[in-house]
């Protein structure tokens, strides 16, 4: 985020002494029919200059859209992610992905502990249905695929 901070700094910096300038000269100058020209060429001038600083601004949130999504590309290799399973009251996570590993995919994982999986969080309001996802840690799934 520093690197975005100090580009809309020095954006602001040099809006404002390009602003401060323009302001400046107009002072000066008073308006006559032949500054019209000179006032075209300064308009164009600042629009050019702002139509960087919005594209250089958009370039760094893409850039850092980019990185946020790679980041979380990165972290859910890490994980198992069931969907489809039928919701039950009070039920174990962990032994609920060991049995359906076992019996879905003919691999025996052993024991989950139960931190290594829970019910995925969703709100009711975005999703209409009673299933809710399974998610297990990384370090059962990379055994179960070395088994």
């Amino acid at each position: 985020m520093d690197p975005i901070n100090n580009t809309v700094a020095g954006l602001m910096d040099l809006f404002n002494k390009r602003m401060a300038q323009f302001e400046a000269q107009l002072q000066r100058e008073p308006a006559e029919p032949s500054n019209t020209s000179n006032l075209a060429a300064e308009f164009f001038s600042f629009r050019v200059f702002i139509t960087q600083a919005v594209t250089t601004l958009q370039q760094q949130v893409e850039l850092l859209a980019r990185n946020i999504d790679s980041m979380e590309m990165r972290g859910r290799r890490g994980i198992l992610l069931l969907h489809g399973v039928p919701e039950k009251r009070e039920e174990d996570a962990a032994q609920l992905v060991v049995d359906i590993v076992r019996d879905r995919l003919k691999v025996n994982i052993g024991t989950l502990k139960p931190q290594d999986a829970m019910k995925f969080p969703i709100e009711p309001e975005i999703v209409d249905t009673p299933q809710k996802p399974i998610i297990a840690g990384r370090s059962k799934r990379a055994a179960a695929i070395k088994k």
